[in-house]
């Protein structure tokens, strides 16, 4: 921040004929001039930081570049905002574009008013962008047309086509940046481009450390060549061919690489063997032995082990035997270093080459993403498989797998290991319940055995069997209360299809209808103060609690002790508000368990958990 001016200083300032017309007539000199300086170091203070990042998805941008659209709920009232035209865009740019640092544009008239004013960028993002709005590319004609660049880019439109230009702008915004760029990410354009003048411009980019593009058949082997400070690197949307991403010399910088499609073996061990402080890895599906068809040599596996420490794999095998375990028996023992995998599926062979050969595993990730853990759609695996993993891992801290099923009776027999687990995400099932007509008759016991009259033989079997839910739930418990490390626990998600919401059936109650969509599962922990949860007493770290898919008996007395017991506490899954489900009937039990645990902690946030 630049000196502050003192009163005796000439300055222009008082001069300025918007402020003295505006206070001039209200302030002496003096005053004047203090409310002027007060404002320009206002503005040389926050300024900078205001248009640190801009990113034109975000607050008023989208409302400023789109066109209205057709509201179909009359009932809220419709934006005041008024649209932007190109010359108040490029204007804005002209005047703060050269503090601009971070830029994520998903419109055209944005990468060209960047592309004529920004040239200290570190971080550039550009995602789809041709699929702009008809009405920009029409209303925004493109005075400026930057000839060097024109020869390199592929002509697959016509010549006037709006994409084809964008795309030159784009290119001049990646040029004029190439000193201070840092982080690069490309979509769509990079295919419009050849491979030499692609590497050209990339080349030229010194400062350049992680890149994101896709659309590409450069060979990474040229790539990285003419990027050697480059240390990240995404691949995405597109399947390569084998000898686009085969390496065959060594290309120490970069640390983490990640390929959306599956590779094949040899492309696989070539990246182990050529990436030596390679440290993170993931890729698409599980690589099948393709070596035959894809033109490159028969590999054999001799090589020094990796250092890669985190190995992701974002898609299951196509194989529908699930041979996932032949795969990584043969990789993991090639990664001692290991300390993390993601797999979105895990059977009791695919645990047991995890545990055989990562003895230093921290963290189990399920990689597949979803919005629902609907049982007609499991794809997560076996279940019990988890169990495998916890028995074997004493140093895991994180198993997020909230998909992955454990049963109860596998739970109690086979005691875990990882008692420093910090995050813990599972469904545990095969819990025993009684029904609702076995909670009549053990009521009914408790009464009559008060009395000291004779119990039916029904009333007799209901009694018996509380007592070993009572059991089983307390062993359960007595596991989960050894991991007094935990911050996260969650026992389940969003157990209701929300993408196939019209295929739930409409059920009427009195003069309303609404739509079935399921109930919670049946055979899950009751979470009850009776069943045994007070033994969960230990885990006073306790910050993220769900239970979203769980048939609980949570109630008062239970949501008392929570606050009580676990003062740390920020957020609760399972009473949140469901407001993306039409036609779900209100329930009125939640509501007012929420409301009561909002009263006793009102820090604690009641949200559903995310994919």
């Amino acid at each position: 921040m630049p000196e502050p001016h003192t009163l005796g200083q000439p300055s222009r300032v008082l001069f300025m004929s918007e402020a003295i017309d505006i206070i001039g007539t209200h302030l002496t000199p003096p005053d004047l001039l203090r409310c002027i300086l007060v404002c320009r170091a206002w503005n040389i203070l926050f300024i900078p930081h205001l248009y640190d990042t801009l990113d034109d998805s975000f607050y008023a941008w989208p409302e400023f570049l789109d066109p209205p659209r057709k509201r179909h709920d009359t009932a809220k009232p419709a934006t005041k905002r008024a649209r932007k035209g190109p010359g108040w865009i490029l204007e804005t740019f002209t005047k703060y574009g050269h503090l601009i640092r971070r830029l994520y544009t998903n419109r055209l008239l944005f990468s060209d008013a960047a592309a004529q004013t920004c040239t200290k960028l570190t971080s550039l993002a550009s995602q789809e962008i041709y699929l702009a709005y008809p009405f920009i590319e029409k209303e925004n004609p493109i005075p400026w047309k930057p000839t060097e660049l024109s020869t390199a880019l592929k002509r697959p439109f016509d010549t006037v086509d709006r994409v084809w230009i964008g795309a030159q702008w784009l290119w001049k915004l990646v040029q004029q940046n190439a000193q201070t760029l840092q982080e690069l990410e490309l979509h769509g354009f990079v295919a419009m481009a050849d491979h030499d003048s692609l590497l050209d411009l990339l080349g030229s980019c010194r400062r350049l450390t992680r890149l994101k593009i896709n659309r590409s058949e450069v060979p990474m082997q040229s790539l990285l060549e003419r990027m050697p400070q480059l240390q990240h690197y995404t691949y995405l949307r597109y399947a390569p061919p084998s000898t686009a991403i085969l390496l065959t010399s060594p290309m120490p910088q970069l640390v983490t690489l990640r390929i959306q499609h599956g590779i094949t073996k040899a492309v696989f061990f070539s990246l182990l063997t050529n990436l030596p402080n390679l440290q993170e890895l993931t890729t698409g599906c599980r690589y099948e032995d393709y070596t035959r068809g894809d033109g490159l040599p028969r590999f054999e596996i001799k090589f020094t082990p990796s250092r890669i420490q985190r190995l992701h794999f974002t898609r299951c095998s196509s194989d529908l035997e699930k041979n996932e375990h032949r795969m990584l028996a043969e990789i993991l023992q090639w990664i001692p270093d290991l300390i993390q995998i993601g797999i979105p599926y895990l059977d009791p062979n695919t645990a047991i080459s995890i545990v055989s050969n990562c003895l230093r595993l921290q963290s189990f990730q399920q990689s597949v993403r979803t919005d629902t853990i609907l049982r007609r759609y499991r794809e997560a695996g076996v279940a019990n498989s988890l169990g495998i993993v916890l028995c074997n891992s004493v140093h895991l801290t994180e198993f997020d797998g909230v998909r992955h099923e454990i049963e109860a009776r596998s739970l109690v027999l086979n005691p875990w290991i990882c008692e420093g687990l910090v995050i813990l995400r599972l469904q545990i099932i095969g819990v025993t319940r009684l029904t609702e007509e076995e909670e009549m008759d053990y009521k009914q016991g408790v009464l009559f055995r008060r009395l000291n009259k004779v119990l039916s033989e029904a009333e007799t079997r209901a009694l018996e069997k509380y007592e070993e839910v009572r059991e089983q739930h307390q062993k359960i418990y007595g596991q989960l209360a050894k991991l007094v490390h935990l911050k996260e626990l969650e026992l389940g998600m969003e157990y209701r299809d929300l993408t196939m919401r019209w295929k739930h059936p409409l059920i009427q109650r009195g003069a309303q209808w609404y739509r079935d969509y399921g109930d919670t599962f049946p055979d899950t922990l009751e979470l009850s103060l009776a069943s045994g949860l007070d033994q969960l007493s230990t885990l006073t770290k306790l910050e993220v609690f769900g239970f979203e898919s769980v048939d609980y008996r949570i109630d008062e007395e239970e949501l008392r002790w929570m606050a009580e017991k676990w003062p740390r506490l920020r957020v609760m899954r399972g009473l949140h508000e469901i407001e993306d489900l039409p036609l779900l009937m209100h329930d009125g039990e939640k509501w007012h368990r929420r409301a009561f645990m909002q009263r006793l902690r009102p820090d604690i946030r009641h949200e559903g958990r995310k994919k």
